[in-house]
Formats: structure tokens, C-alpha cells, sequence
């Protein structure tokens, strides 16, 4: 049994501290892994074809410190012909005598039907803390290979792999929390998925395979019986006209007559092309409610980047 101290002042040189001394004196105070502050702090971002782009930020793990003063870009290897692989961009301290140092490295995982994310090593002289997870998706029948954002999963908040720095308590366990948002996010997206096919089968059993086709010959149809029991107005849905950041996107058209009682029928003019009549599907386009000589339109699958000649029906008031 021993009882250590320090730091105090050397009076020749009968007090000398190494670096390992000093870095567990500031493990005591701080934890391992990414500072919070800012936000981007060592953020990996998709780059231009197989390159990751690691932000600017600091770290500390296990009593050493880490700092990247500029963005750091990777360059990948190449994806696979036949499967995804998963590559984890890791910041490695490697104590050994030959080493010394903490590094930002790519760390490639195997392909597989099913791939799984590399392990980290936590070792006595090596211990290795995942800023994100990257899934290599396998090469295009033309070669073509790339890293979009999508594929890239930020794990700085989960102290399984990594976790933020934090001073005179211990880590903030958000493993939980992180594995909690995967899955929300992975309800969310399936349940989408499976409202949007649902939706999308409805259509084609109206209009079969050819949806742009058998939408046009509905609507033709629907014009033609109507046109005769309503006021009826040919406009445009200016593909500039669209606001909002986020769906579901609004686009106003001036229409006379029309009241906040009014019945309202909008549909795609039988003068539409082909590409337009798939914009409209696209779009997902719906009546957004009317006032006094004003139509809304709502855009729930994504702002139109054509415009769209639209039949405004508008029938004597409810």
C-alpha cells in the first residue's frame, strides 16, 4: 500500500511528474469521450464520392487529449461489388511505445447480407471511441460508389461506443436513449413505408400500372360531368409559387367566386403532359381549404418543381 500526492514545487529535482501522472489527476475531473460544446464538435459528414469529412472539435480519452483544428477528410475504401459493409470512424489512443499519439482513423467492417459495425477495442494500451457508424452500400452495376449523409449514423451521444465529456460525475449513460431513438426512428420510417405503399395500391387499382395514364383519363372523364353543373376555371400551379420549409408545402391560387363555403373540386387539367400528371402524383397533391376568392393547395409528398395546369371546380355554396 502506498499513499501518492502532488503537484507540488521540485526543490532539486526531488519532485518530477510524468505525463501518465498528470493525465489520471485530470481523469479524476473529467470522462473520456467528445466534448459537447459545440455541437459539431469531431462531426463526421458525408463528403464528395467515398471521402467522410470530420469536423473540427476536442476530445479526451483516458487521461489524454485529442484536438482537430481543421476539417479532416477520409477517403474510404471501395464499396463492395455483391454486399454493404459497415466502416466506423473511431478516434484510437494507442499508448504503445512506438505510438503515443490519439488518432481519427476509418475502422472497415465486413461485408455482409447483414452487416454489423466494427467492434471497439478497449485494452490496456489501446482504446478505440466510434464518432459514427458509416454504411457502405455495394457498387453500382455502372461502378458508381458514394457516401450520402443517410448512410452515415452519429454515435458521439452513445456511451456504449463513445459518449460526451463530462466533468466531476460520471458519464451520462444514453446508450439506452440512443438505441430508443434508433428504433423510434426505425417505426417511423417503416410505418411511412407502409402507409405510403398502402396509398400507392390504392391508386394503382383506380388507374392501374399506368397511373400518369389512367389519372388523365379520369380526370377527363370527371371534367366532362362536371362541366356543365359548376363554375369551372383552368389555372396553374406555379412550380414558384410553393411555401413552407417542410411538407405539407402550400401554393395559392386566385380563383373568383369562390367563398369559405364554397365546394371545391381541384383536379389536373386534362391538359397536362405526362411528366406533369407524375409531378401532381408525386406531390401528393390535395385541397388545402379556401376564402374569399382564394384556393389553397397542399403538397404532402414534396414540393413540384414543374408548374402544374390544375381544373378548379367551384359548385354553389354548401
Amino acid at each position: 500500500m502506498a499513499i501518492t500526492s502532488g503537484f507540488f514545487n521540485s526543490i532539486n529535482g526531488d519532485r518530477k511528474y510524468n505525463a501518465r501522472q498528470i493525465g489520471r489527476y485530470l481523469g479524476s475531473l473529467v470522462s473520456s469521450g467528445v466534448f459537447p460544446n459545440p455541437s459539431t464538435n469531431l462531426q463526421v459528414l458525408a463528403g464528395e464520392g467515398m471521402a467522410i469529412q470530420v469536423s473540427p472539435g476536442k476530445a479526451f480519452i483516458d487521461c489524454h487529449w485529442l484536438e482537430n483544428d481543421s476539417v479532416c477528410t477520409i477517403i474510404l475504401d471501395d464499396a463492395d461489388m455483391v454486399l454493404d459493409r459497415i466502416d466506423a470512424a473511431v478516434m484510437r489512443l494507442d499508448e504503445s511505445d512506438d505510438a503515443r499519439s490519439v488518432d481519427i482513423v476509418v475502422k472497415k467492417g465486413e461485408p455482409s447480407s447483414d452487416p454489423q459495425p466494427p467492434q471497439m477495442v478497449r485494452e490496456d494500451k489501446v482504446q478505440e471511441y466510434c464518432l459514427a457508424t458509416i454504411r457502405v452500400r455495394k457498387m453500382k452495376d455502372d461502378g458508381a460508389q458514394e457516401i450520402v449523409q443517410a448512410d452515415i449514423a452519429d454515435t458521439r451521444a452513445d456511451t456504449e461506443v463513445c459518449g460526451w465529456v463530462t466533468g466531476l460525475i460520471d458519464q451520462v449513460d444514453t446508450h439506452t436513449l440512443f438505441l430508443q431513438w434508433q428504433d423510434a426512428y426505425g417505426r417511423f420510417y417503416a410505418d411511412s413505408e407502409a402507409e405510403f405503399n398502402a396509398w400507392l395500391e390504392g391508386i394503382r387499382e383506380q388507374f392501374g400500372e399506368d397511373i400518369a395514364g389512367g389519372a388523365l383519363a379520369k380526370i377527363q372523364s370527371l371534367e366532362r360531368d362536371k362541366a356543365d353543373k359548376a363554375s369551372v376555371f383552368q389555372k396553374t400551379l406555379q412550380a414558384t409559387g410553393w411555401q413552407g420549409e417542410d411538407a405539407p408545402f402550400t401554393c395559392a391560387l386566385s380563383v373568383d367566386g369562390v367563398t369559405e363555403s364554397s365546394i371545391v373540386d381541384i383536379s389536373l387539367s386534362s391538359a397536362a403532359t405526362q411528366e406533369q400528371a407524375k409531378a401532381w402524383m408525386a406531390g401528393q397533391l390535395a385541397d388545402g381549404g379556401q376564402e374569399a376568392g382564394k384556393v389553397t393547395v397542399k403538397a404532402f409528398g414534396g414540393k413540384p418543381e414543374s408548374d402544374i395546369p390544375v381544373t378548379v371546380i367551384v359548385r354553389g355554396d354548401a
